[in-house]
């Protein structure tokens, strides 16, 4: 589905016009529940919606602030500590670290080679362990769950499967009319009386897992992985 023909489902199955469901409280409830599949596909395919983004390092600075949509734990973090060639870091134990973290001990205790950087979650900010720090452009990359964009109009005739951009996912085309009726049950709650659930809506989460059971694979041997294209730019994450 597109969002004209998501939003004329609906309507159609709650007996509603633009006039008594508007335009911006369908597109709360789509996107209300489209954050709940999301978390539940992810949960079942801790990668599914794994992309780069980048940032900028900055001369002498460690701490930087995690992208705002990650849906849940970080899976890698490369960084250009070289000024030119990403390497992966490693993350950082620190029951194994007994060393205080000032500049010049940290310096000393760490490198900006292979397998001599380190990284560390702090509040909602990454920390780096490495030697010197250079300013280099796009040169932090984190590899992290996001959340898919919210919904933002409903006259879009794109499929809302289709991605967006090159560092954000659409919702599966699988997963639509199960995304449709979760906003049918968001409607039918929200009435000021609110409207008796029928048994299947009742099941509506039993539902959505088995669907996601039947669109993400057993293992990431069965995966298809699309490539992601190189571009310019700092992927939307600024700081």
């Amino acid at each position: 589905m597109n969002a004209v023909t998501f939003a004329a489902y609906v309507r159609r199955q709650t007996r509603t016009t633009a006039t008594t469901l508007p335009d911006a409280t369908l597109l709360l409830y789509m996107n209300k529940v489209k954050d709940t599949i999301a978390n539940m596909i992810v949960e079942r395919d801790e990668d599914y919606f794994v992309t780069p983004q980048t940032a900028n390092l900055v001369a002498n600075q460690r701490e930087y602030p995690l992208p705002q949509d990650i849906l849940n734990r970080i899976e890698r973090v490369e960084a250009k500590l070289d000024g030119t060639n990403f390497i992966k870091l490693e993350v950082l134990d620190q029951s194994q670290y007994s060393e205080v973290s000032d500049e010049t001990t940290i310096i000393n205790s760490f490198s900006n080679g292979k397998g001599g950087a380190f990284y560390d979650i702090i509040r909602s900010s990454i920390y780096l362990y490495s030697g010197t720090i250079t300013s280099v452009t796009n040169g932090l990359k984190i590899w992290a769950n996001a959340y898919p964009p919210d919904i933002s109009s409903l006259a879009s005739t794109e499929p809302l499967s289709v991605d967006p951009t090159t560092t954000t996912h659409g919702i599966p085309r699988g997963v639509h009319d199960i995304w449709a009726e979760g906003v049918i049950i968001e409607w039918k709650n929200g009435q000021q009386k609110p409207i008796p659930l029928t048994r299947q809506e009742q099941l509506w989460e039993a539902r959505v897992e088995a669907t996601i059971n039947r669109i993400t694979p057993v293992s990431s041997e069965e995966a298809i992985i699309a490539s992601v294209p190189d571009f310019p730019g700092n992927s939307g994450y600024d700081y």
